[in-house]
């Protein structure tokens, strides 16, 4: 069993306090989406989605942002339905939290649906049958030149995560800038590479 939450490098910041799929409350028993009833106009609904990240980087939050948008509006105008690959069965939150712990992305631990049942996929390829559906979707779309842009990083940084070059990201994205400085931290004080349990390297 793929362990959850240990005393590793972790990708997320919020994946750890994450309780339930769903609910009202964002200080206990937290869910990944929060469905506190709080309309900020008239016309629309707020959607919050506790389990985002607060990033420096622009790369990330152009990225974050752009993304949740695109998979909004396939969303509204469904174009996901009956999508194999996309939505994911079992223990969401378990599912989010081992994901978390998944450094390589290549573990298979998504269950989705398929033509003929359910099976269990990499965090990697869950994004890649996203990405896939976005490409299809805008084919069909005028595209606004920020959705043109999105697309063309989005594909760069998936690109990079199948091929495990994750270098290529080490200047770009958070999670792999703290990553490689945690690594040249390591390195310069000979702390071994699996290591995680110094307290100095909380403060990194």
């Amino acid at each position: 069993v793929f362990p959850i939450l240990g005393s590793g490098y972790l990708l997320s910041q919020r994946a750890k306090y994450i309780d339930e799929e769903q609910g009202p409350s964002t200080c206990t028993e937290r869910g990944i989406v929060n469905t506190r009833d709080r309309a900020l106009s008239v016309a629309y609904d707020r959607i919050h989605i506790i389990c985002g990240d607060s990033n420096k980087s622009e790369f990330d939050n152009f990225l974050k942002f752009a993304t949740t948008s695109i998979v909004i509006s396939m969303i509204e105008d469904g174009f996901l339905d009956g999508k194999h690959g996309i939505h994911i069965y079992g223990d969401k939150v378990r599912t989010l939290q081992q994901i978390c712990a998944d450094l390589s992305g290549k573990e298979p631990l998504v269950c989705v649906s398929t033509a003929t049942g359910t099976k269990n996929i990499s965090s990697t390829d869950h994004q890649l049958n996203f990405y896939q559906c976005a490409q299809e979707y805008f084919r069909h779309k005028e595209m606004f030149p920020w959705e043109k842009e999105a697309m063309e990083l989005w594909g760069f940084v998936l690109g990079c995560l199948v091929e495990g070059d994750f270098g290529a990201l080490s200047t770009m994205s958070d999670h792999h800038i703290k990553y490689a400085a945690c690594m040249r931290y390591k390195e310069k004080n000979n702390i071994p590479k699996d290591d995680w349990t110094r307290p100095s390297l909380r403060l990194l």
